[in-house]
C-alpha cells in the first residue's frame, strides 16, 4: 500500500491510514519551540525533544538526523524516514560528514 502524498510503502492498509493521518491529514498544533518542527501528537513532540547544542547520540543512518533518545530514533524510523543519505560539508574546510550531528561537533572545533 503506497501513500499518494509521499510515496512511502506499507505492508498493511491500516499502517498506511495511520501514516496518512499523522503525516498528512491531522492538524499539527504541537510545535518545537527550538526548531519549529510541528507534530500532530503531543507525544511525538515529547519524543522529538529537540535541544539544539546538546548531544544527539542516536542517528538515523539514511538521513543523518540525530536524536537524544533511542526511542525517538525508533519512532522516526517507524514513521517513515524517506530521505536519502546526505553529505554535510564543513563551510570552513574540505571535510565532509555523513551525519549532521558530526558536522556540528566538527564546526565547534574551528
Amino acid at each position: 500500500y503506497a501513500c499518494q502524498e509521499c510515496g512511502r510503502g506499507f505492508a498493511y492498509a491500516s499502517d498506511l491510514l495511520h501514516h496518512q493521518d499523522l503525516k498528512h491529514t491531522l492538524p499539527k498544533p504541537h510545535r518545537c519551540r527550538l526548531c519549529g518542527q510541528e507534530f500532530s501528537l503531543r507525544s511525538s513532540l515529547q519524543l522529538h525533544q529537540c535541544a539544539r547544542g546538546s548531544a544527539h547520540p542516536y542517528a538515523c543512518a539514511p538521513c543523518g538526523r540525530g536524536f537524544s533518545q533511542k526511542q525517538a530514533l525508533l519512532h522516526h524510523q517507524q514513521a517513515g524516514c524517506s530521505k536519502p543519505p546526505s553529505e554535510f560539508p564543513c563551510p570552513s574546510c574540505a571535510e565532509v560528514f555523513s551525519l549532521h550531528s558530526q558536522l556540528k561537533e566538527h564546526v565547534e572545533l574551528h
